[in-house]
């Protein structure tokens, strides 16, 4: 544990410096409340629990009897509440003795923050791994898997995950990033082809890549 005294910050124990950086930064706007939904909780934790539904009808010839189905409950999710913290210490003598208020309220901005920056920082990890194998972010009872996989579980046990569009090709980042790629250049061409059939807007039109 660290403590801020008179020997971490000198400089600040006489008038004379010209500047000090290093205090603040500028901040872009939150980001994570828009990828995620928050809640509020007074448990040690949360569950999700899930259920099968239903299959799908059959055909019933006259006279037979009816097919019964049942529904049972299926993967369970707990959410264990987590928590974050960070402090600092300031002797008294720093804190009477800085002749530029830097270790006092300034500290205190510093320390919201890194807390701000925290919050950021894990919630992006989440995407950032998602594709990790090292990062087990999501689990089904005893199956451990990353969050964007390329297998999924049904009732204990896994199957792959392809591309509808081709399914001999499996999901995975490389796969996902191309078809977005060939994708968006399908756009282009669609869209080129159609400033074309217009010619008032052509000039427009052509532009906008």
């Amino acid at each position: 544990m660290g403590i801020i005294n008179t020997s971490s910050f000198s400089k600040l124990l006489w008038p004379g410096i010209n500047a000090i950086y290093g205090k603040s930064y500028a901040e872009y706007p939150v980001e994570y409340t828009d990828l995620f939904d928050s809640y509020t909780s007074t448990k040690a934790y949360e569950e999700d629990l899930g259920v099968t539904g239903f299959r799908l009808a059959q055909e019933k010839l006259q006279g037979a009897s009816v097919t019964y189905d049942e529904e049972r409950q299926a993967f369970l999710t707990r959410y264990v509440h987590a928590v974050f913290a960070l402090g600092f210490i300031v002797t008294r003598e720093m804190f009477d003795d800085d002749q530029y208020g830097v270790v006092g309220a300034r500290k205190a901005r510093g320390l919201a923050f890194s807390m701000r920056q925290t919050k950021e920082i894990n919630h992006a990890n989440v995407y950032n791994r998602a594709f990790n194998s090292s990062y087990m972010a999501a689990t089904v009872k005893s199956f451990w898997l990353p969050t964007i996989r390329t297998s999924r579980v049904v009732l204990g046990r896994t199957s792959l995950l392809r591309l509808r569009t081709c399914p001999r090709q499996r999901l995975s980042r490389v796969s996902l990033t191309s078809r977005i790629s060939r994708l968006m250049q399908d756009l282009r061409l669609r869209f080129a082809r159609d400033a074309w059939s217009c010619p008032q807007t052509c000039s427009l039109r052509r532009n906008a890549f």
